[in-house]
């Protein structure tokens, strides 16, 4: 299924916990349907509903079909990149 909003977004993650609003990269944010994650280093993922961090491995894609606006990210012991496409339909 194809979603009308998509966007492409990187950043560095470092020990420091930093968030990120969907759609901020493309000028208009929305709530992501489907996620893929890709990480340079080990980093911990959270939605920004959930309490729990998510382990995502270096050098691995990972994708998550869950609603959400705002992910926040950090480092496990080394600083990265973390790449995330997203792809929703509702404004936010």
């Amino acid at each position: 299924m194809a979603f009308p909003k998509s966007e492409y977004h990187h950043d560095t993650f470092s020990i420091s916990e930093k968030n990120y609003i969907i759609g901020t990269a493309r000028g208009e944010e929305f709530i992501a349907e489907e996620i893929v994650f890709y990480a340079t280093e080990d980093c911990y993922v959270r939605f920004e509903d959930d309490t729990n961090w998510m382990l995502i491995p270096k050098e691995v894609y990972f994708e998550w079909y869950r609603r959400t606006g705002t992910i926040a990210f950090r480092r496990v012991s080394v600083n990265g990149t973390l790449h995330i496409w997203s792809e929703g339909h509702t404004a936010r």
